[in-house]
């Protein structure tokens, strides 16, 4: 049976990992159960991709099935994401998390509207490696695109997409989050658990709260996000 490589890069649906695999040499696709990976060269690096699903719980099945036979050295979340107001994002910039925080889990809030409240047994948030996060902010700074910015600073994970501007200045209020997605903290909470570092690297597709799909670009976040993702693998 052929091995994973040792870097992992994961993303919830194909469009997200089109780029990446055109870029493999020796491109293998094989099966792990019902998941199918891709696994070759870039930039003379070994690398294995996977297409986990949309959500938290997809996320945490396929790579927690893949991490309990063979734990990669380190392991890449990539993406679009929604772009919270107020720190200068805009479509197409590119992103990296700092921490992972998990909107929804805990109690609800008991008077009015609002994130939840975090239980002491369950906490909803989880911190990335922060020396991987700095070494590539610092490189895709170094290696600027025309008309994207590279921020980095705390996600948000959600279920549920979150289309009320009140709702969405609670969280940006409360937890100070840049960016907004589906499966970061299942990712983040798989590595912590097999003590795998974890890379998140995501360009806005969309301003958060923002439901006219006509806004969206999620073909160009698509692009700037697998670009970062190419050219800091050799020096991962």
């Amino acid at each position: 049976m052929t091995s994973l490589a040792s870097l992992f890069i994961a993303a919830a649906v194909p469009p997200e990992l089109a780029m990446i695999n055109r870029a493999m040499t020796g491109e293998m696709v094989f099966h792990r159960g019902p998941m199918e990976l891709h696994t070759g060269s870039i930039n003379g690096r070994e690398v294995s991709t996977l297409v986990t699903g949309p959500g938290t719980v997809n996320t945490a099945g396929a790579l927690g099935a893949l991490f309990a036979v063979q734990p990669p050295d380190a392991l890449i979340v990539t993406g679009c994401g929604g772009a919270f107001g107020g720190f200068g994002l805009s479509l197409g910039d590119v992103a990296l998390a700092t921490e992972e925080i998990h909107g929804q889990l805990g109690v609800e809030a008991e008077e009015g509207p609002g994130p939840p409240r975090v239980l002491p047994f369950l906490p909803n948030g989880c911190v990335l490696d922060q020396a991987l996060m700095e070494k590539t902010f610092h490189i895709l700074q170094e290696r600027p695109r025309a008309n994207c910015r590279v921020s980095r600073g705390a996600f948000l994970t959600v279920a549920t997409v979150t289309s009320r501007p009140e709702t969405a200045a609670q969280y940006r209020n409360r937890y100070e989050v840049i960016m907004e997605n589906m499966e970061g903290f299942a990712a983040a909470v798989i590595c912590r658990q097999y003590q795998v570092p974890m890379l998140e690297l995501r360009a806005v597709s969309n301003m958060v709260s923002q439901t006219d799909r006509s806004t969206w670009n999620l073909e160009l976040a698509f692009e700037r996000a697998q670009e970062a993702v190419l050219s800091i693998l050799d020096t991962i």
